[in-house]
């Protein structure tokens, strides 16, 4: 299997997706969307980020 891309965009995509793995698991329904809404915005944008999230998304990043 090919290593996931590496434009920048897809990185954002692979980061969002590995933070509501971490952060978003065992949520439901309303909490759920709320949650990924949080997470998706982080990964996209530093700004959004709580420091909680900000550390995940390094590790994230540091790992790939």
């Amino acid at each position: 299997m090919k290593k996931y891309p590496k434009t920048p965009q897809q990185v954002k995509v692979k980061v969002g997706g590995e933070l509501i793995k971490l952060v978003c698991t065992g949520k439901k329904g309303e909490l759920f969307r709320r949650c990924r809404s949080i997470v998706l915005r982080c990964a996209f944008k530093d700004e959004e980020c709580d420091a909680h999230l900000l550390d995940l998304k390094r590790e994230i990043i540091e790992k790939d």
